[in-house]
């Protein structure tokens, strides 16, 4: 199922009835992506807070 036709004879026939299944496929998977991302930095963010937290009671140091 090609999406686009090279050998069309102009330039406005070259995307097909199919092109839609490319943005079907490239947008989920670009907001699973962001979605990914975004939740692996809030969890590093929780592991260096928690890190830091540790390191200030194992020297005996209070919380501010």
């Amino acid at each position: 199922m090609p999406i686009l036709d090279w050998r069309a004879r102009s330039m406005d026939n070259v995307m097909t009835n199919h092109f839609w299944v490319y943005w079907a496929i490239t947008i989920p998977l670009t907001l699973v992506a962001m979605l990914v991302v975004g939740v692996y930095g809030i969890v590093q963010e929780r592991r260096k807070r928690d890190a830091a937290r540790d390191a200030r009671n194992i020297a005996g140091l209070k919380q501010v």
